[in-house]
């Protein structure tokens, strides 16, 4: 699950350096942040693989926890942004000239929509495509986290902490899968007595 994540949260990095080139973003408006926010807990998986340690393990089930609560909140702000991209691409050719460094779309009905960011509208196509790209590897990863949480949550509370046992020798020489008689009860020794 550790290089899942890993994997997804280094496709979300790249491509929202992409995003940001073609649209010239400035980095605060580049989504980067959303994949880092899964190769953390990626490498603290690996560590937990190659360890095993119980520690090491709360940490992980902690980090995908967090990890699946921001990634919904990003998954909804982003999809909101691909509904408004996607609604203003399809008429891009129609109602969009590039203006005052960046691209200004005039509907017919009088509202105006400016994506400053923007230099070509042609541009927003891409951008709109690259972001549901980034969009689809956030759900998987949301979904590997919400896998690892459970994961590490059934590893730490519901299982049976083993227990080591210690067999000391009282210094007699019988081995441990014999099973001695108890001396035979003699009513006659005790009647004498």
């Amino acid at each position: 699950m550790g290089l899942i994540e890993i994997l997804c949260g280094a496709i979300v990095v790249v491509l929202s350096f992409v995003v940001g080139g073609k649209g010239d973003l400035s980095a605060t408006l580049k989504p980067y942040w959303a994949g880092i926010v899964f190769v953390v807990p990626g490498f603290v998986g690996l560590i937990v693989g190659l360890t095993k340690n119980h520690c090491s393990m709360i940490g992980f089930m902690v980090l995908n926890i967090l990890a699946f609560v921001i990634q919904a909140i990003a998954m909804v702000l982003l999809g909101l942004v691909i509904l408004i991209y996607t609604a203003v691409a399809k008429n891009v050719t129609k109602y969009c000239r590039p203006q005052n460094g960046g691209c200004k779309c005039n509907y017919d009905d009088g509202t105006h929509f400016f994506v400053g960011a923007m230099k070509d509208c042609e541009v927003l196509a891409d951008v709109t495509t690259i972001l549901t790209v980034i969009l689809a590897s956030l759900g998987v990863a949301a979904l590997v986290a919400l896998s690892a949480s459970i994961l590490g949550c059934v590893s730490i509370c519901c299982t049976a902490p083993t227990t080591t046992a210690v067999i000391m020798k009282d210094g007699t020489d019988v081995p441990l899968q014999q099973h001695q008689q108890p001396p035979a009860y003699n009513e006659s020794e005790y009647q004498e007595k």
